[in-house]
């Protein structure tokens, strides 16, 4: 009668669970990957209209900057960029620079016409102010569900 040395046996189980996990492993990288999805015009409109909202009291288009504070900004000089929808990265940027997204602040515009266009897992948006002499173009991703502008492309002015 033949006995199976214990120590042939620990092999031949280490053997079997390392093949197991090299299974689960190789199924695991071929699952197919979901590719982000595209937004409506609808919805990236919507952001835009956030960027530039039109004042409720006076009826014309200003920044989101300061919006709360109706156009003012906070004590110290400081810009309160609450009311926009950005990107944390995007946020840190325009509070680390006290920027603002066009020459609103100054003077607010009566006009503004917006361009959508969808991207896979967000868009650009190109907003055009004061007529179309002002073109500001905010790129436009998708973070957690919500569509927030990451970047905003220096405003293009056209000649009057």
């Amino acid at each position: 009668m033949s006995r199976t040395h214990p120590f042939h046996a620990l092999i031949t189980l280490v053997l079997i669970l390392a093949s197991c996990g090299e299974a689960a492993r190789s199924g695991a990288s071929t699952a197919p990957t979901v590719a982000p999805s595209t937004p409506s015009v609808a919805a990236l409109t919507a952001v835009a209209e956030q960027m530039f909202p039109k004042h409720p009291q006076y009826g014309y288009y200003v920044e989101c900057i300061n919006f709360r504070e109706n156009g003012a900004g906070q004590p110290g000089g400081r810009q309160d960029y609450g009311a926009c929808p950005l990107t944390d990265a995007m946020r840190a940027r325009l509070e680390q620079t006290q920027a603002h997204v066009c020459p609103c602040e100054q003077n607010p515009s009566t006009s503004r016409e917006i361009k959508a266009e969808p991207r896979p897992g967000g868009g650009l948006l190109t907003v055009k102010l004061y007529e179309g002499h002002v073109t500001v173009e905010l790129v436009v991703v998708s973070v957690n569900g919500r569509l927030l502008v990451s970047d905003v492309r220096s405003p293009r002015l056209s000649p009057t």
